[in-house]
């Protein structure tokens, strides 16, 4: 995925960071136990969110080991150990990377179309796999997947649409397997972030987009090739309803079983994501990229 949704550091108890750190860790096990080393290599931020989210709303039971990994190997670090959360995020994980690839392949040229060719092969096999420890996932994600690619193909003048459609698909992550109350809270979740980050994403592709001539709703919608500090405003505010929506459904989840988790989740949300903005805007006035 993007990457964008991640914590703030300096600003979660010692017990959260810890926790956040045993489910990154734990996830990234996970993926090498079910799928293959080199599955690891494809985890990120925002699929650690999905995880923490599965955790809170589950309330499963975890448990956790002080082992070392290849990344710091003399280091010893509390990690959450494989669990039906981790198993269900590290299957999720394989699929939306085969669908970017695929998507990639369709729009980019030269080395990134060669490159997800190759993701494309080496993710395959393991995608099978994916399918089969959770039937029926594959399919709806890539219905909703193509809607969205059909949707942005339109070249519409609305960053609501295209970002809505991407929410629908996200949505499937969160709420696969889940009923009645618990699902219609996860699908919020998965609607609003995924908002979120179509809206990021497509800000942060922007200077991009306008020199290659790519699709990207906000030059659209403006009928401009640059961002004024109005048109960021109004970015600014969109982004952050998506969010408060988000924390207004996890607050239907929280409890004192789970209060660790949500008070993670609500640090990405309020803090964690927000400085994303504020870096990708600033970057792009540092490098005087038109935003």
């Amino acid at each position: 995925m993007f990457g964008y949704v991640r914590i703030l550091e300096s600003e979660l108890k010692v017990k959260e960071l810890t926790l956040y750190r045993s489910v990154y860790c734990g996830l990234c096990r996970s993926c090498g136990k079910h799928f293959g080393l080199l599955s690891r290599s494809y985890l990120s931020y925002d699929m650690t969110f999905l995880a923490l989210c599965r955790l809170a709303q589950s309330k499963e039971e975890v448990s956790f080991q002080t082992r070392r990994c290849l990344a710091h190997p003399t280091r010893r670090d509390s990690v959450m150990m494989d669990n039906e959360s981790l198993r269900f995020t590290s299957a999720a994980m394989i699929l939306m990377v085969l669908l970017k690839a695929e998507d990639d392949i369709r729009d980019e040229k030269g080395w990134k179309a060669l490159r997800a060719r190759l993701v494309r092969t080496h993710m395959s096999r393991k995608c099978k796999k994916a399918s089969r420890m959770y039937p029926g996932l594959y399919p709806v994600l890539r219905e909703r997947m193509d809607a969205f690619m059909k949707t942005e193909s339109g070249r519409l003048e609305s960053v609501d649409i295209p970002a809505e459609a991407f929410g629908e698909a996200l949505s499937v992550l969160f709420t696969f397997g889940l009923a009645d109350q618990d699902a219609v809270i996860m699908h919020n979740v998965g609607l609003h972030l995924g908002k979120w980050i179509y809206m990021l994403d497509a800000l942060d592709d922007f200077p991009d987009d306008v020199r290659k001539g790519a699709y990207n709703p906000f030059q659209v919608l403006y009928q401009s090739d640059s961002i004024g500090p109005a048109q960021l405003d109004e970015i600014r505010h969109g982004m952050s309803g998506e969010a408060s929506a988000v924390i207004l459904a996890l607050d239907l989840i929280e409890d004192t079983n789970n209060r660790d988790y949500c008070s993670i989740l609500k640090n990405i949300l309020t803090l964690g994501m927000e400085a994303q903005l504020e870096s990708i805007v600033e970057s792009g006035k540092k490098n005087e990229r038109s935003l």
